[in-house]
């Protein structure tokens, strides 16, 4: 007889971190630390208050996860330890 086994309801939520999750804070912190190394924070700042809504509101347009397959799509993260290239469509053994 099998047992049944209890699933998290978030397990594939993202961090919270104050109102960002944690995608828009890596870009937020990117841009703000690039601002500070270039002596301003006029610029960054501008780009948050522009860019970070519309970021949003793709996300929340998308389904769960889309963000990060966008990566693994683009090529610029691994998908795994098996497999280098998201773009592969068939596999030989």
């Amino acid at each position: 007889m099998a047992s049944e086994i209890k699933m998290p309801k978030y397990v594939d939520c993202q961090v919270q971190v104050l109102w960002w999750e944690a995608d828009e804070f890596i870009i937020a912190c990117t841009t703000i630390g690039i601002g500070l190394m270039m002596h301003t924070i006029v610029w960054p700042a501008v780009f948050l208050f522009l860019v970070m809504p519309r970021i949003a509101k793709l996300k929340r347009s998308a389904l769960d996860g889309a963000a990060m397959h966008m990566l693994y799509a683009t090529g610029l993260f691994p998908l795994n330890d098996e497999f280098d290239d998201a773009m592969e469509t068939e596999f030989y053994q």
